[in-house]
């Protein structure tokens, strides 16, 4: 419901657009001035930085009241070129413009603390997940891939001018594609296992991963303003401007956990009388228990593709810019752009082991939102 209530919001301000800018345009007392059509590309090093991901590949226990803190990864600023080309036609006429920017982001955390099983496998199905069936692990790695990119298409004129500001209004479209993976490996690197003799090192305890992913698609519209202030006229100008957008996509997501367990077979000749062992394990201390028992998988997978979904937009810039040499300028400020419900997180909630596999009795997704920010340094020439 709020997502609905964003995108209605945004789909008004984007309404009223064009009509304030028209009534500004018409305050407007100065006469426009022809010039020919001129090309313009701007170029800048923006310093995006992810916020809102919330990749939790695990727990750990602190033995402090509040329970065990959660994991999370913390996200850097990551350079990228932002690119944005023009072509402004007659003047009162205004403009068309093509902007991409793309980034990805590759991160891992892990941590080992051999024999104290302190870290929860928070991203594991439950079912037999950790060496002791309790979902703890002695050590953990992880990684996490981020991918997004975006090409927005506008048109821009001039609303209102003056000796003191000016500034346009835009509309166009705008692509978005955004992208979220996190895996993690779980181990058991000082197990609390009996003297096997003789001993055999396919009891040696697996480690046990998990993977959650989704992939979002989308496009729709967008429109904003832009305004710009002189400092020194011609020479170095402050700005400022903000776009609302709401896009319609798809997304794909998925999940799979494997983990393993102790299985006791008695009679390899008889069907169905496996035993699956539960800690301590105490049992593998005899040879020919340990002789009919192997290291069995049990893996959960789900998978969601195409699903609708609806995503608000809200982006703003503030810089400066100044001309150092003919129509060469440069660029300095911050940019900030916000993607509501762009990722999901899928997971199975309740599940129960049968003969024949895994019955799945509700499944459960939560929605992931986005939003980059940084500052951007660049130079921009009209031709």
């Amino acid at each position: 419901m709020k997502t609905r209530r964003r995108c209605m919001l945004v789909l008004l301000a984007l309404a009223a657009l064009p009509f304030s800018a028209s009534v500004a345009l018409a305050q407007d007392d100065e006469e426009p001035v022809e010039r020919p059509l001129r090309i313009y590309v701007e170029i800048d090093a923006w310093g995006a930085q992810p916020v809102g991901l919330e990749y939790e590949p695990a727990t750990q226990d602190t033995g402090g009241t509040a329970g065990p803190e959660i994991l999370r990864y913390e996200h850097e600023p990551n350079v990228e070129a932002y690119y944005e080309a023009g072509l402004v036609l007659a003047e009162g006429v205004g403009e068309l413009r093509a902007s991409w920017f793309g980034q990805t982001e590759n991160r891992t955390l892990g941590q080992e603390q051999p024999g104290s099983f302190g870290f929860g496998q928070i991203l594991s199905h439950p079912l037999f997940a950790g060496f002791a069936n309790d979902g703890l692990a002695d050590g953990f790695d992880s990684s996490a891939t981020t991918k997004f990119s975006e090409f927005r298409f506008d048109f821009a004129r001039t609303a209102f001018r003056s000796d003191v500001i000016s500034g346009k209004w835009f509309v166009g479209v705008r692509r978005v594609t955004h992208g979220r993976d996190l895996s993690a490996t779980y181990y058991a690197l000082s197990p609390a296992l009996p003297a096997i003799l003789p001993p055999q090192p396919d009891l040696e305890p697996l480690a046990e991963d998990a993977t959650v992913s989704s992939d979002y698609r989308g496009r729709g519209i967008e429109g904003g303003m832009e305004f710009h202030l002189p400092i020194v006229p011609k020479h170095f100008e402050f700005e400022a401007g903000f776009a609302l957008g709401v896009l319609r996509g798809k997304m794909d997501s998925a999940y799979s956990s494997t983990n393993w367990a102790y299985v006791y077979d008695p009679d390899a000749d008889v069907e169905g009388d496996e035993i699956v062992l539960g800690p301590s394990y105490d049992i593998l201390g005899d040879p020919d228990v340990a002789a009919a028992t192997d290291q069995e998988s049990f893996t959960t997978r789900l998978r969601t593709e195409s699903r609708s979904t609806t995503s608000p937009v809200i982006d703003m810039f503030i810089g400066v810019r100044g001309r150092v040499w003919k129509e060469l300028e440069l660029l300095l400020g911050f940019r900030s752009a916000y993607y509501g419900d762009v990722g999901v997180d899928l997971r199975p909630k309740s599940t129960t082991a049968t003969p024949v596999g895994t019955n799945f009795q509700d499944v459960t997704d939560v929605d992931r939102s986005v939003e980059y920010q940084g500052g951007y340094f660049g130079a921009a020439f009209t031709f």
